[in-house]
């Protein structure tokens, strides 16, 4: 699907945001920021992001880790933004292009120092739509597996915003979207009966 500017602003769509924002298992991402979760694991804290390695791997069953993948290629790190105003990839304005910059080089050179990665092995990319509507930035190895459909590299975030400061809050986004979910259902109400982007990839 085809999500526009305006309806990614309607109320059904901020409904839905709101309300996945609220849920309980999501509040995780919320009590790293405040310093309740996962302290211990934390590589860099700054006024503007959180860095540590993805709190969600560690639930995954064993068969779902490709065990075969060097160590220094199956890295995740996360890079979570503490304003939490920032939810998306829509949110994000001119005025933010330092703090991605910081965040980037910042976290390019941990991801060095301690995993002996060199910064171009290393690709830097948020999800639209996310799975948390927190803005968190995904750090991982260039061979490791990357969900395509919804991946947008932070380089070139970067370069959109600095191309043209409000470029997210007014872009069409193509999204992939799963039939009979709440993000399907908040953006099927902003089409109209006959709109050819009710066709889902």
């Amino acid at each position: 699907m085809t999500e526009s500017p305006e309806a990614h602003c309607s109320p059904h769509m901020q409904a839905f945001i709101s309300k996945e924002v609220n849920h309980p298992c999501k509040k995780w991402i919320h009590e790293v920021i405040a310093s309740r979760r996962e302290t211990e694991r934390v590589k860099l804290r700054t006024p503007e992001f959180v860095l540590l390695p993805d709190v969600e791997i560690n639930k995954r069953k064993p068969t779902e880790i490709r065990r075969w993948r060097p160590a220094v290629q199956s890295f995740h790190w996360l890079a979570v933004a503490t304003d939490t105003d920032l939810r998306t990839l829509r949110d994000l304005k001119g005025g933010h292009v330092p703090m991605l910059q910081s965040l980037y080089l910042k976290t390019c050179q941990r991801i060095h120092e301690e995993m002996g990665v060199d910064p171009s092995q290393i690709i830097a990319y948020v999800h639209y739509p996310p799975s948390v509507y927190q803005l968190h930035v995904h750090f991982k190895h260039v061979a490791g597996g990357h969900d395509t459909l919804r991946l947008h590299p932070l380089p070139t975030i970067i370069n959109n915003l600095t191309i043209d400061p409000e470029y997210y809050s007014k872009s069409h986004i193509q999204l992939p979207v799963y039939a009979h979910t709440g993000l399907y259902t908040a953006l099927l109400k902003n089409l109209e009966p006959n709109d050819s982007n009710q066709t889902k990839l």
